[in-house]
């Protein structure tokens, strides 16, 4: 799924927090792919396969879901159709329902319409900032970015509320383990893959800010900061800070030829 809907730009991840974050947990409940074992738990469940290949309920009823997603957003697009498949293979039937970006958040954040959604999300480097608004059950709003699963787990909201007063770094690693622990395990969502942000720039540029987190709208005060403080096209002349030199080195030379010329008139009328 990640080199097919996000060209290998995606990073594989297990955990509602990046791995790149001081407060990643490895003791978090993995699901590898395993056909197999998917169909296993299916039918020990009670979910037969019938006459078509798809699935029924216990009460007869035929197994299907659907999947909301933003469709003027590839990656997203493409991970749908995968999932699609993946799930036929082990008897699920899935519709797809992708819509523009505002009508998939409505469907998703405002009108609660789906079974499943894709959609992208940040931990954020600070997770009582980003991550909670998924999680806690104070987020249960109708807002977008916000916990549209409407999960409610105590524990996981005393977690998060801790966390927010907690000041010692080791405490507050301890919480996040224990609360990346319980949402693995409990999987009101499922982390499909991490993103790495490619951001490509002319060989001229040159600049001190590097991102970390975040999409590319992150990017709008970089670029600014680049533009305004680095350097210029070589076809359009001196880069500016060697503009700035140079009208600096003039203004000093002509202080100075001002001062000698100054003193030579004083000597001369002595």
């Amino acid at each position: 799924m990640i080199e097919k809907a996000t060209y290998g730009t995606g990073t594989l991840e297990d955990s509602m927090l990046h791995k790149f974050l001081p407060w990643y947990s490895d003791k978090v409940q993995k699901y590898p792919y395993d056909v197999a074992r998917a169909k296993q738990i299916l039918d020990e469940n009670g979910y037969k396969v019938g006459p078509d290949g798809f699935r029924i309920t216990p009460a007869g009823d035929k197994v299907k879901i659907d999947i909301v997603y933003q469709a003027d957003v590839y990656e997203l697009l493409k991970a749908a159709e995968i999932i699609k498949e993946q799930l036929k293979v082990v008897g699920i039937d899935v519709m797809l329902r992708g819509y523009d970006t505002a009508a998939a958040w409505k469907t998703i954040f405002i009108d609660y319409d789906f079974d499943t959604a894709i959609l992208r999300m940040s931990s954020g480097p600070e997770p009582t900032t980003i991550a909670i608004r998924f999680y806690h059950s104070a987020f249960i709003e109708k807002k977008t970015f916000r916990n549209a699963c409407r999960y409610i787990n105590s524990r996981v909201d005393a977690l998060f509320d801790a966390a927010t007063k907690e000041g010692d770094f080791e405490k507050r690693r301890q919480i996040f383990e224990e609360l990346q622990v319980i949402v693995s395990k409990e999987v009101p969502i499922l982390i499909l893959w991490g993103r790495r942000w490619v951001t490509a720039t002319n060989t001229y540029v040159k600049s001190t800010y590097t991102p970390t987190i975040g999409p590319g709208w992150y990017m709008q005060e970089a670029l600014e900061q680049v533009w305004n403080l680095k350097t210029v096209p070589p076809s359009a002349g001196w880069p500016v800070g060697y503009t700035y030199v140079a009208i600096a080195i003039v203004v000093v030379a002509a202080i100075a030829l001002g001062v000698i010329a100054i003193r030579k008139r004083q000597r001369l009328k002595k």
